[in-house]
């Protein structure tokens, strides 16, 4: 009882503290209403609305298939798109590989290439899950890859900025930044998963439940005559 009633109150204090972390970063349009910060949010939190709630109903213990997967591998797809991004940028730098970087189109070409790629091996990866583990498993996956382009990024920022230069450490900061960027999103379905626990053990609850109450009459046990 005292675990579960930590966790109830763990949850409400990590989704204030990722409310307050958005909330302070969008604040920035009453100081610069050309930022572009509070763009950026609202995008952030469109995705994580399209990532959840974009398979259909809510009925977390029900499996997914088909075209409402899509939604969520797309989602799920163009953040590790970002992530292969910023750790190709950061690359780029560290093996001074400035002709490629110099070529924009051809890392745009990559992005879209790796989005593409990722969201149809996540579609058919997940196909048949039920939408708990899916939201789970791929916010895990984001994480992980979040963290693996952090591992990538910041040692080769730490070798880049030593050398000489005016603007050396740019691309593998954008490397950092988009590492930290997409962790910060995956905090956001993270978060609500602790939300959504309760209600897939009460969903597994009902469909553990007998489909039809059996009668009285075949519920009370047949009186033996009397002589």
């Amino acid at each position: 009882m005292k675990i579960a009633l930590s966790l109830r109150w763990l949850r409400w204090v990590l989704l204030a503290l990722y409310l307050g972390l958005v909330l302070s970063l969008g604040s920035t349009a009453f100081i610069d209403l050309r930022s572009a910060i509070p763009f950026a949010v609202l995008v952030t939190l469109g995705f994580q609305a399209l990532f959840i709630f974009g398979s259909g109903k809510l009925e977390l213990n029900r499996p997914i298939r088909g075209w409402r997967l899509a939604i969520p591998a797309a989602v799920a797809g163009l953040m590790l798109a970002i992530l292969i991004g910023g750790a190709s940028l950061a690359l780029l730098e560290l093996f001074r590989l400035y002709e490629h970087i110099l070529v924009f189109w051809r890392w745009m070409a990559l992005m879209g290439v790796s989005w593409i790629v990722w969201s149809f091996l996540l579609f058919v990866y997940c196909q048949g899950w039920e939408r708990f583990n899916i939201i789970g498993r791929l916010t895990g996956l984001i994480f992980a890859g979040s963290l693996a382009t952090l591992l990538v990024s910041i040692p080769a920022h730490i070798i880049v900025s030593r050398r000489p230069g005016c603007f050396v450490g740019l691309f593998t900061a954008l490397g950092i930044a988009s590492g930290i960027y997409v962790m910060l999103w995956s905090f956001g379905p993270a978060i609500l998963l602790l939300f959504f626990r309760e209600k897939r053990r009460f969903e597994l609850r009902e469909d553990r439940r007998p489909a039809v109450d059996p009668a009285p009459e075949a519920r009370e046990q047949p009186r033996p005559p009397k002589e």
